[in-house]
């Protein structure tokens, strides 16, 4: 019996995934792993093509799978069929040659858009050399003089009746709690 006979005689089985696996030069090959998942791509069931190439393997449920064949460093494409009540037609896995590719991805962090959802004040350096003692004003002394600062105990400021949860930055740099 040919090839497409038994091709036939499986396919009016319901529920069976039948066909070949053949190389890029067309020559069926034999002992192949033939792989069938599901649409989340969990691996359902698996069958190994015949000496002939030939393989026919059972599906649990009607539904659409993904079939593809696996042998060394041999792969197919993946082919999508609807299993349903109709018997499918015989499908032909090509097996090529895969290459292991490692890619280093590098990409610069975006940056944080502080301004978007937030309330910014901001203190130029000219705005600094005016205080009375220039450069050498202390942090909590420039920042009394954004509206709607003001002293708290211990020197803690207030911006908007708040002292905690503020981000203070240098030319667009965060500064850490602790400094």
């Amino acid at each position: 019996m040919s090839f497409l006979h038994q091709a036939r005689a499986f396919a009016v089985e319901p529920n069976h995934i039948v066909g070949s696996v053949q190389n890029q030069d067309l020559r069926r090959v034999g002992q192949v792993v033939v792989e069938v998942k599901n649409q989340e791509g969990t691996l359902v069931t698996t069958g190994v093509s015949n000496d002939a190439g030939e393989f026919s393997i059972p599906v649990p449920a009607d539904g659409t799978y993904s079939v593809s064949a696996v042998q060394d460093t041999y792969r197919s494409e993946y082919i999508v069929l609807k299993i349903g009540t109709e018997a499918s037609d015989p499908i032909t896995l090509t097996l090529s040659k895969t290459k292991e590719i490692a890619l280093e991805v590098r990409s610069l962090l975006a940056p944080i858009q502080y301004k978007a959802s937030s309330e910014t004040y901001s203190v130029s350096r000219k705005d600094i050399e005016t205080l009375p003692r220039g450069n050498n004003v202390e942090l909590q002394d420039v920042l009394i003089t954004i509206p709607g600062a003001v002293y708290g105990s211990l020197k803690q400021v207030h911006i908007r009746q708040d002292h905690a949860n503020l981000q203070l930055r240098i030319d667009g740099v965060p500064i850490p709690d602790t400094v």
